[in-house]
């Protein structure tokens, strides 16, 4: 829809909630847009996922709408939407959004989790490796679980890069097998639904286009 329908619709009161959200967005500035994106792959809701950051990635306000709405359904886009924009000190658009939400709990999670699988962690080590934002919060799960001793946390919570912490955590995962990796899994489901998903989905074309490695597979053969 031209932006001019959506600025004459919005005046008259007759934006659907999906309307108002992109109208929203449309008219944030690049750098504003830039840093709701931002705000967006961070924790800002209680039970609301982040979203994998290379989904954002040149994004504009159309397709950061989809996404939204993708991510959250309707009311719960709306509703981070409205909290982002809070943080962001946009008090008009906040109560705009906020007239608009529902008062019922809101699932931000996938309609269904991925069920592990074997060997599904060594099989996604790597892109797990790029791939994880939020490695803390898996490794506070499995020391919740008795998993992780207070020695092996503090080993792999001292790295400072990302994907080095995410390297030593998927890989002290992998040496304490199966229970463990599960455990993992399970973890991850709750922190990075979005990013399980998404392996999840790559894994299943992988194992069609190459059945003789299923329950192996090795991700870069599906991008080579």
């Amino acid at each position: 829809m031209p932006c001019s329908c959506l600025a004459v619709k919005q005046e008259v009161g007759l934006l659907s909630n999906q309307e108002l959200l992109l109208q929203v967005l449309m008219d944030l500035t690049p750098p504003e847009l830039s840093r709701f994106q931002w705000l967006l792959t961070r924790k800002v809701l209680h039970n609301f996922a982040p979203i994998p950051p290379h989904w954002l990635s040149s994004a504009d306000a159309w397709k950061t709408t989809e996404t939204l709405l993708r991510c959250y359904q309707e009311d719960g886009a709306l509703r981070l939407a409205a909290e982002i924009l809070r943080m962001m000190g946009c008090a008009d658009q906040v109560d705009e959004l906020c007239n608009r939400c529902c008062r019922t709990p809101v699932p931000s999670w996938p309609a269904t989790n991925p069920k592990p699988r074997a060997n599904c962690v060594e099989a996604l080590r790597r892109q797990l490796i790029d791939g994880m934002q939020h490695a803390a919060d898996v490794l506070d799960a499995l020391h919740a679980h008795g998993l992780l001793g207070e020695a092996e946390t503090e080993a792999i919570s001292i790295y400072a890069a990302r994907r080095d912490k995410n390297r030593a955590l998927v890989d002290m995962v992998l040496r304490k097998g199966a229970r463990a990796q599960q455990m993992f899994y399970q973890a991850l489901s709750q922190s990075e639904p979005f990013l399980l998903e998404e392996l999840d989905s790559i894994s299943k074309v992988c194992e069609e286009v190459n059945p003789a490695r299923r329950g192996h597979v090795r991700m870069s053969s599906c991008h080579s």
